[in-house]
């Protein structure tokens, strides 16, 4: 570390110059204090960049700090092609449109602070599809695959991407997911002044977060995709089966018309928002709903069912483009 940087963490030991900082730092800063929230980290700032002892022991500490967090924000709009390639050689994931291939499922459920237009530069299924794609994209907390409380109840099957040019990090022109799903439920789009729910029965009314327009009435389908248990002691229900207690989250679709069974995103409902979304009466409303007719709706709305599936009872494949 030379004397500059030393001088320069030095001085962030006391008081970090927000004004000097970049946009995106701006931005967390900004994100952070919204929530209420009073502590932030950051790695470029937490940790010596040019510091190989400060790497080595912070680096154990990865897990507790992004683990124990309350919610984390993936700056996923600055991230450069370059950065993108550097991760894939290193883990030998698959890099799709902003969005990883394995454990893409729970990536799915994602959504930006500001409702956006979509454009047509990515699929509809990933953030750089929205118009404003440098918003911050935020993802539910403590969401990951050794987490013992989150179950998928859907997979991506397949993933087929449309590139704009020869590069596998540049833009893309499309991508299909193919996904294996156990419930689909319908539903209506109803405004409420600015504020939206979906009309799934006159029992159940579903809120929900949008990442682009429709209009009053539109038809809406949502696909549960993730499963979360109150707590690592909950009980796991068998499959095509759900307690009080667990909390769905998914995606809100709408069909595209161009073939059965294809859609593509609006927005998602669920956790972060749960205490929301399935509050008392609407939560069992839900649940109960989903069991009685989810695997009808299901048949109905899917591109094909398949005869045998990899995963107990997601037989029903739809398209999302």
């Amino acid at each position: 570390m030379n004397l500059d940087q030393r001088a320069v963490h030095v001085t962030c030991m006391t008081e970090v110059p927000v004004e000097e900082l970049t946009k995106t730092f701006r931005d967390a800063i900004e994100i952070t204090r919204s929530f209420g929230l009073e502590y932030l980290w950051i790695d470029s700032l937490c940790i010596i960049q040019d510091s190989h002892s400060d790497w080595e022991h912070e680096s154990m500490m990865m897990s507790s700090v992004y683990g124990g967090s309350t919610i984390n924000i993936a700056a996923a709009g600055a991230v450069d092609a370059g950065i993108a390639r550097a991760a894939q050689e290193e883990t030998g994931d698959q890099y799709m449109a902003g969005l990883w291939r394995q454990h893409i499922e729970i990536q799915l459920i994602w959504w930006t602070l500001r409702r956006q237009e979509k454009s047509d530069v990515a699929p509809s299924w990933s953030w750089a599809s929205t118009k404003n794609g440098n918003d911050t994209v935020m993802l539910p907390r403590n969401w990951h695959p050794k987490n013992s409380q989150i179950h998928l109840i859907a997979h991506v099957r397949d993933v087929d991407m449309t590139l704009s040019g020869s590069d596998p990090f540049g833009q893309v022109s499309g991508g299909k997911l193919t996904v294996s799903c156990q419930y689909i439920l319908c539903g209506k789009l109803n405004y409420i002044g600015t504020d939206s729910q979906i009309v799934l029965s006159s029992e159940c009314k579903l809120d929900h977060r949008m990442d682009s327009e429709a209009s009053d009435g539109s038809i809406i389908f949502v696909v549960p995709l993730v499963k979360e248990l109150e707590n690592e002691h909950s009980a796991i229900t068998g499959d095509g089966q759900f307690s009080a207690t667990d909390w769905l989250s998914g995606l809100c679709l709408q069909p595209t018309t161009v073939q059965r069974g294809e859609y593509r995103r609006l927005g998602y409902f669920g956790s972060p928002q749960r205490k929301r979304d399935f509050s008392g009466q609407s939560h069992q409303s839900f649940l109960k709903l989903l069991q009685r007719s989810g695997q009808q709706t299901a048949e109905s709305a899917c591109a094909y069912i398949l005869d045998e599936s990899k995963y107990a009872n997601e037989r029903y494949v739809i398209t999302i483009v």
